[in-house]
């Protein structure tokens, strides 16, 4: 019944020019991005198939004294992977609401906006995920150095 509602509340809800720009500009921006992320995992692959290490021994100006080795693969494909995958509903949120906007298909933009969502959820578990375990280390820490 709620569903039913909601789909009489919305069905005379349209975008004007302004909207749509926004719509395309927020797309393109997302295609950015998802080449710009493939192409660094293209990038991380061939410096982990070439087995070469890179020193990050400066950082704007701070000596860090860290050397990072391709040893650890396992990490780095996982990276990867997960990247590909959060970044493929990305991609799909940019090609559905562009075709959506462009051709009037209010079905592609409405599967475009759930597969945004699908993007941030994903990408707010991560996080929430790794703030646990920085959170978890922190007290690790401070609990050895008592």
């Amino acid at each position: 019944m709620q569903d039913e509602n909601q789909r009489h509340l919305f069905s005379d809800l349209g975008f004007d020019h302004t909207a749509r720009q926004h719509i395309l500009s927020i797309a393109s921006w997302a295609m950015t991005v998802v080449v710009v992320a493939v192409i660094g995992y293209v990038l991380n692959i061939v410096q982990l198939l070439s087995g070469t290490k890179v020193a990050a021994t400066k950082s704007e100006g701070f000596d860090l004294g860290v050397s990072l080795s391709g040893g650890n693969t396992i990490s780095s494909v996982v990276g990867i992977l997960i990247g590909l995958l959060i970044n493929f509903f990305l991609y799909r949120f940019a090609s559905l609401a562009r075709s959506g906007i462009t051709g009037l298909n209010q079905n592609d933009l409405n599967k475009s906006f759930n597969n945004l969502k699908i993007f941030f959820t994903i990408l707010s578990v991560i996080l929430v995920v790794v703030f646990v375990v920085v959170l978890l280390a922190t007290v690790v820490v401070a609990m050895r150095g008592v």
